[in-house]
């Protein structure tokens, strides 16, 4: 073998063959993919607190998030659906009103109100069940399905509290005629 190499008229212009690097990272990281988790953080919590190697970092992410859109928007949605997922588990599975347990219509309601300026100062909304979460779900929190949310906010009560006992027909009646004139006019 090494007789060949070295009566190729080429070893002597490009000189040996080099050792495949890369193949062999990939292979190491393949085998033992915690170690190299755990190498990561590592070299994060040294240099997280240099400018320099931020702004590299951003950059980094910036350009790599503008590359592959469609896989940052499903993982950011999966971080998302799974914050949501904790806080209504640790709230409560269903509506505090209504009883509603369609996952997908039930969100996070403050009792005291107040929404809308907790919002304003996390910045976005999407940070909120991150701040449930990292305040080790504070109370004055319930979980409520969005229609019970949004009449709390709107008109400040909900009209599951308002319906009339059925035992007394003739709230019920009037409620009645009540809704059909404001839907027929």
């Amino acid at each position: 073998m090494a007789q060949q190499l070295y009566s190729d008229p080429q070893f002597f212009l490009i000189g040996p063959p080099m050792f495949n690097h890369t193949e062999w990272q990939r292979k190491r990281r393949r085998e033992n993919p915690e170690r190299d988790r755990e190498y990561s953080r590592q070299y994060y919590w040294r240099h997280k607190d240099d400018p320099e190697w931020r702004e590299k970092r951003r950059a980094y992410l910036r350009k790599y998030c503008l590359l592959h859109k469609e896989a940052c928007h499903a993982n950011s949605r999966k971080w998302h659906q799974a914050r949501k997922a904790e806080a209504i588990e640790h709230y409560g599975k269903v509506c505090a009103c209504c009883g509603e347990s369609t996952y997908e219509f039930l969100c996070i309601d403050h009792i005291n109100g107040g929404g809308n300026r907790h919002r304003k100062q996390l910045g976005c909304s999407r940070n909120f069940f991150h701040w449930l979460k990292r305040n080790g779900f504070p109370e004055g929190f319930r979980t409520l399905c969005h229609n019970c949310n949004q009449s709390l906010g709107y008109n400040g009560y909900c009209p599951h509290q308002r319906i009339p006992a059925d035992d007394n027909p003739c709230c019920l009646s009037r409620l009645q005629k009540t809704i059909r004139e404001q839907w027929s006019g």
